[in-house]
């Protein structure tokens, strides 16, 4: 049996946030070992896609009782690759931190060791007049929102992971900042970094429970060095609910059922599909999905899509 299957029943045991984040992380772990077998190809925005649904799935079930609320942009252009995960810092207080995901590509490896996140220096409209790093563009759009830039890592490695839970690795996340600073070399160009390079200071997803659960006022220096460390960095900034409200092209997922209801109802499958897009000083980071971290458990949803 899977181990993935391991975590998901363990999951609907218990519907405890964490395990779902157990079984989501295992879940990208044996994937990518997969792909690594098999030498296919698949890119982080199939990988994003899967996880919602997976999140999705979770939600729909009624007995579920998460504290997680799921969003979709509405916006025409958007990019599989770019989320964010807002955290709670208080009542009417949250933390925005815009993920980009990027994956350890193991296929075609002899030695998966030496495996590297290839697409991590990826440039945007390479070769035009609005060329652009697209980590620039992440720290950009943090900058601008107030939040922590983060780097949403896929992986499956055969590195030996000493007294860890190797599947738990196979979402982490690390501060973009430390990737900016660290990984740029004296020609100002980013090489492709291994697993080993950067793990640690990145940690696996389940980290962001510990994070929310000991944020306080020093939620500055806090953040700044939880996933790493840099002498990079701007001011974060809180964000009300009534704010995230504000942001009317998020539109919710199995909402609370207090929520008004679409007239028509999108189709999974359509919100799902990739759209290539072109960088833009409109569009500089383009999140396709928002997942919410809330204090306490929603008991009633809505099935407002078609699956």
């Amino acid at each position: 049996m899977r181990q993935d299957l391991n975590y998901l029943t363990k999951y609907r045991k218990s519907y405890r946030l964490e395990d779902l984040i157990y079984f989501i992380s295992f879940y990208a772990w044996e994937r990518l070992e997969l792909y690594s077998k098999m030498s296919a190809k698949v890119g982080e925005e199939d990988i994003t896609n899967i996880l919602v649904s997976e999140i999705l799935t979770a939600l729909v079930e009624k007995r579920v009782k998460l504290p997680i609320r799921l969003f979709h942009s509405t916006k025409e252009f958007t990019n599989g690759n770019d989320l964010e995960i807002v955290i709670p810092l208080g009542d009417d207080s949250n933390i925005i931190l815009p993920c980009q995901a990027k994956r350890l590509n193991v296929e075609n490896q002899k030695n998966n060791i030496n495996a590297k996140y290839s697409a991590v220096h990826h440039l945007v409209n390479k070769g035009k007049s609005n060329e652009k790093e697209q980590i620039l563009c992440l720290l950009e759009y943090a900058k601008k929102e107030g939040g922590l830039p983060i780097y949403l890592l896929y992986n499956y490695t055969e590195n030996k992971l000493e007294g860890k839970v190797r599947g738990l690795y196979g979402c982490t996340l690390v501060n973009a900042y430390t990737i900016y600073e660290k990984k740029y070399n004296d020609k100002g160009k980013m090489p492709p970094f291994t697993f080993q390079e950067i793990h640690p200071p990145a940690k696996p997803l389940y980290s962001i429970i510990e994070l929310i659960s000991i944020l306080n006022t020093q939620f500055q220096s806090q953040l700044e060095t939880f996933w790493g460390s840099s002498t990079h960095s701007h001011i974060i900034r809180p964000h009300t609910n009534k704010h995230l409200k504000s942001q009317d092209w998020w539109e919710e997922l199995c909402p609370p059922f207090e929520t008004k209801r679409r007239d028509t109802p999108p189709l999974f499958s359509q919100i799902t599909q990739n759209k290539n897009i072109n960088i833009s000083e409109e569009y500089p980071f383009n999140p396709k999905y928002r997942i919410v971290i809330l204090k306490e458990p929603i008991f009633d949803r809505q099935n407002n899509f078609y699956s």
